[in-house]
């Protein structure tokens, strides 16, 4: 088992969001990891772990949680089942599974998506999401795709605000956020609030 975690530690260089778009790659501490086991096939080799796996990256806030993983060293990918909760400085994700894909820094959830924007308070809500990491080099803005007619409870906060606004309640069959305050909806699309209706 230490020696699986100890692999695990060196071989998990999942990136992470360091505040405000600047990212370094993750070096993943388990924290427990019940059950573990590893696959060797020719110079590739992947891990597994279950019975409620959490992590964190070390000199982060960054938080990992689900009920099992796989990572495949061949493809770059992470996948993380069962009760999926991310948390980093900008992004709270919650899931029934997660694959993180390390080559293009993209994350797919899906099956009762909820990812929570922790500078805006925007809640989005959904059968999946995409969310593209602002990484240096390769992209320099969050980009987030949701599909299947998610439900957004859309914040705008203004330099100085210091009470919480009524959200704006969007649905629509696809939505497209770029950052912490572009938003694009398309499909048949609802947009309400108190003061405000549009079809």
């Amino acid at each position: 088992m230490v020696a699986i975690t100890l692999a695990l530690t060196m071989a998990l260089q999942v990136p992470t969001d360091t505040g405000q778009g600047g990212s370094r790659p993750c070096q993943v501490a388990i924290d427990n990891m019940p059950r573990a086991a590893q696959t060797i096939n020719g110079r590739d080799t992947n891990y597994f772990g279950a019975g409620g796996v959490r992590a964190h990256c070390l000199g982060t806030g960054t938080t990992l949680a689900a009920d099992s993983f796989a990572h495949y060293g061949a493809f770059r990918r992470m996948d993380l089942v069962g009760h999926v909760a991310i948390r980093d400085t900008g992004l709270a994700l919650d899931a029934n599974f997660a694959s993180y894909f390390l080559r293009d820094e993209r994350l797919e959830a899906h099956n009762n998506v909820v990812a929570v924007n922790r500078r805006t308070g925007t809640v989005l809500r959904g059968p999946n999401l995409k969310y593209w990491r602002a990484v240096q080099g390769v992209r320099d803005t969050v980009e987030m795709y949701a599909t299947q007619r998610p439900t957004v409870e859309y914040r705008q906060r203004e330099a100085g605000d210091t009470t919480s606004q009524e959200p704006y309640i969007i649905v629509a069959d696809r939505l497209r956020f770029k950052g912490d305050d572009r938003m694009w909806a398309g499909g048949k699309v609802t947009i309400d609030r108190s003061d405000f209706a549009a079809r």
